[in-house]
């Protein structure tokens, strides 16, 4: 439980500086929510290719094992 907790309290320690916007980030300009939108959809397209990779060495290495 604490092992977890200290990983826990030191990752938002060290990333949580980076999560506050710069001062020139604009949410109001009219770019702002295609720009946005772009990340992450290309978050989705990365976790969807990861996906299929997995899945097709999962049943890669499942015909390996019945063969």
């Amino acid at each position: 439980m604490f092992k977890s907790a200290k990983w826990y309290l030191v990752f938002t320690w060290l990333l949580s500086s980076s999560v506050f916007a710069h001062p020139g980030h604009d949410h109001q300009h009219w770019s702002s929510g295609i720009i946005h939108g772009i990340f992450y959809l290309s978050i989705l397209i990365v976790m969807f290719v990861a996906g299929v990779f997995v899945t097709n060495l999962m049943n890669k290495r499942k015909r390996d094992r019945e063969e």
